[in-house]
C-alpha cells in the first residue's frame, strides 16, 4: 500500500502553485496521513507551509480526512500567538486536500528537550506559552487531548529566548459551548484518543476529558523540559496506559533535577485525581507567574557584591535564599524581602558619556541654502538606504539587520558633538547624507537580483507589526510600494 506523503509528493512539486497564489518551495517533512511542503504567497511574498492529504481513494481513510477537516474547522477559531495559524484552505482538482498555515522556522519541543539543557527561566516560560495557548483553546470550546513534545514547535527570538507554538489539533474535542456537532461526531464518547505516553488517566479509560486532562499532558512535557527525559518510559502501549491508569503516582527517577520549589507546580498537573488536579490553565499560570517573579527577585539578589551579604544576628533581617525556609513556601514571594539585598547607591555616568551629553549644545544646524537641501535630501536618502541594505540582510537575526540599518544615524548623531577640533566641521545632516550614499552602495554591491528577491518577498518588514495600525499603516503602504517597485527593476 502506498505511503500517504509519497502520493501526495507524487503530485505537488517545487515550482507547483497552489489555490493561484501559493508556490511550492520545497518538501518539509511527512506527517501520518500527509506532506508538508514550505511555500511562497505570491501575493503578500510571505514564506507559508502547506499542509496536504491525498483523496480518500488513495490510501488515506475517511477518519483521516475528518480528523484533517476537523483541525481546519479548530484552528480557524483560535487566534493566538501561541497557536498555529490557518490562513487558507483548499481542494486541489487531483482530489488532494490543503491547508496553508503558518511557516515556523524552528523545532519541536522533542527536538529541543533531547539536544538541549533548558534553564528554569526557559522551561517556565515555554511552559506559561503553552498555557496560554491552551488556556485561549479551552475558553473557546476546544481540548487538544494529543499535547505532546511533537505537537509544540520552538523557534528562538531575536532577544533570546523561545517561542512556543501548539498544533496539530486533529484530534481536538469541540465542547458543548464551542462545539460542531458534525466534528464532534468523529469521536465518540468512550473512545480513548491521544498518544499513550501523555494521555491522561481519564483520557485513556475513555471517560470525559476537559481542560484538565490537556494540563495533565503539559505535566509530563514541563518534567521532559528540565529532565530531557519521559516521565513515561514503558515500551509498549499497554505499559505506558497502565502506568496513567494505576492509582499510584508516576515513578519520577530524574526527579532531582526539578527544582524544589517547582516541584508543587509538577505535582498538581500530574495529579491522578481530576479532582486535585489544576482545574484551568488560568490557574497554572498564576503559579507559573509566582515561579518567575521569584526566579527573577532571585537573579535580582545575586547580582549583589557578596559584602553586603553579610548575615546578621537580627531575627528580622532577610536570610539568604539558599536556606531551607526559602523552599517551604515556593508560591509565595516577599519583594520587599528581596529588595534589602540591593545596594543603596546611585548609578554615576562615566566621565566620557557626560561628555558627550555636555556637548549636545553644540549640535549645529544648516546655515545655508545648500546645507538646508542636504537636510532635506537626507530625509528621503536616510529611509532608503535603511530599507536597501536591511534587505541585503535577509535570513539574518532582526536586531543584527536594526543595527546596521540604524548606524548612520548613530554615527551621524555622536560624531559631531564628540569631536571638538576646529578641523572637524561637519554637521549632523551632511555626515547622516554621505553615509546613506555608502550604505545604498553596499546594498547593491552585495548583488542586484538578490536585493530584489529580497525586497518582493518582504517589503517593509521592520514595519509589518504596524501594518493594522492607523495612520502607520499608510507608512508600511508607501514603504511596501516603494520596495516592489524597485525591487521589480532590478529583477
Amino acid at each position: 500500500m502506498a505511503i500517504p506523503s509519497d502520493i501526495v509528493r507524487q503530485q505537488i512539486h517545487p515550482g507547483d502553485v497552489i489555490g493561484g497564489r501559493y508556490k511550492v518551495e520545497r518538501f518539509v517533512g511527512a506527517g501520518a496521513y500527509g506532506a508538508i511542503f514550505s511555500a511562497i504567497d505570491v501575493d503578500s511574498m510571505e514564506r507559508v507551509a502547506i499542509k496536504a492529504l491525498p483523496p480518500a481513494d488513495q490510501g488515506v481513510n475517511k477518519t483521516a480526512i475528518g480528523r484533517f477537516e476537523r483541525e481546519m474547522q479548530v484552528i480557524s477559531r483560535l487566534r493566538h500567538p501561541n497557536i498555529i495559524t490557518l490562513y487558507d484552505f483548499g481542494r486541489m482538482p487531483s482530489g488532494i486536500i490543503y491547508m496553508v498555515i503558518e511557516y515556523i522556522d524552528g523545532i519541536t519541543l522533542y527536538d529541543l528537550v533531547t539536544s538541549t539543557k533548558l534553564s528554569e527561566a526557559d522551561a517556565l516560560s515555554i511552559c506559561g506559552q503553552i498555557a496560554e495557548a491552551l488556556d485561549e483553546a479551552h475558553n473557546k470550546g476546544v481540548v487538544h487531548r494529543d499535547l505532546k513534545p511533537q505537537n509544540v514547535m520552538i523557534s528562538r527570538r531575536p532577544q533570546g529566548g523561545y517561542i512556543a507554538k501548539v498544533l496539530d489539533f486533529g484530534m481536538a474535542k469541540l465542547t458543548s459551548q464551542g462545539g460542531d456537532e458534525s466534528v464532534a461526531q468523529l469521536t465518540r464518547e468512550g473512545m480513548a484518543v491521544g498518544t499513550p505516553r501523555y494521555i491522561a488517566p481519564e483520557q485513556a479509560r475513555g471517560k470525559d476529558v476537559g481542560a484538565w486532562s490537556d494540563l495533565y499532558a503539559l505535566g509530563l512535557l514541563f518534567y521532559e523540559m528540565f529532565t530531557g527525559e519521559r516521565a513515561v518510559k514503558a515500551d509498549t502501549i499497554e505499559s505506558a496506559i497502565i502506568a496513567h491508569v494505576s492509582p499510584e503516582p508516576l515513578q519520577l527517577d530524574e526527579i532531582q533535577l526539578v527544582p524544589e520549589h517547582v516541584r508543587p507546580v509538577l505535582y498538581k498537573l500530574i495529579e491522578k485525581k481530576v479532582a486535585k488536579r489544576y482545574q484551568r490553565a488560568s490557574d497554572l499560570l498564576r503559579d507559573l507567574h509566582s515561579l518567575q517573579a521569584r526566579h527573577t527577585a532571585i537573579d535580582v539578589a545575586q547580582t549583589v557584591p557578596v559584602g553586603s551579604r553579610g548575615i546578621s544576628m537580627d531575627p528580622e533581617a532577610p536570610r539568604p535564599v539558599h536556606q531551607k525556609q526559602e523552599q517551604e513556601a515556593p508560591l509565595e514571594l516577599d519583594f520587599e524581602r528581596y529588595s534589602k539585598f540591593a545596594p543603596d547607591q546611585r548609578y554615576q555616568a562615566p566621565r566620557k558619556l557626560q561628555n558627550i551629553r555636555e556637548s549636545r549644545s553644540e549640535f549645529r544646524a544648516p546655515q545655508n541654502v545648500f546645507e538646508w537641501a542636504e537636510a532635506g535630501a537626507m530625509v528621503v536618502l536616510y529611509p532608503v538606504a535603511f530599507i536597501l541594505l536591511t534587505a541585503q540582510m535577509e535570513g539574518l537575526p532582526i536586531l543584527l539587520r536594526w543595527a546596521a540599518g540604524l548606524l548612520p544615524l548613530v554615527i551621524a548623531s555622536v560624531v559631531p558633538m564628540t569631536t571638538k577640533s576646529p578641523s572637524w566641521n561637519v554637521s549632523f545632516f551632511r555626515l547622516l547624507f554621505g553615509l546613506s550614499l555608502v550604505w545604498i552602495a553596499m546594498a547593491h554591491a552585495f548583488g542586484f537580483e538578490r536585493l530584489g528577491s529580497s525586497l518582493l518577498r518582504n517589503p517593509a518588514w521592520f514595519l509589518r507589526p504596524v501594518a493594522n495600525v492607523p495612520v502607520l499603516n499608510l507608512l508600511f503602504d508607501l514603504v511596501a510600494a516603494f520596495s516592489r517597485a524597485y525591487g521589480q527593476i532590478l529583477t
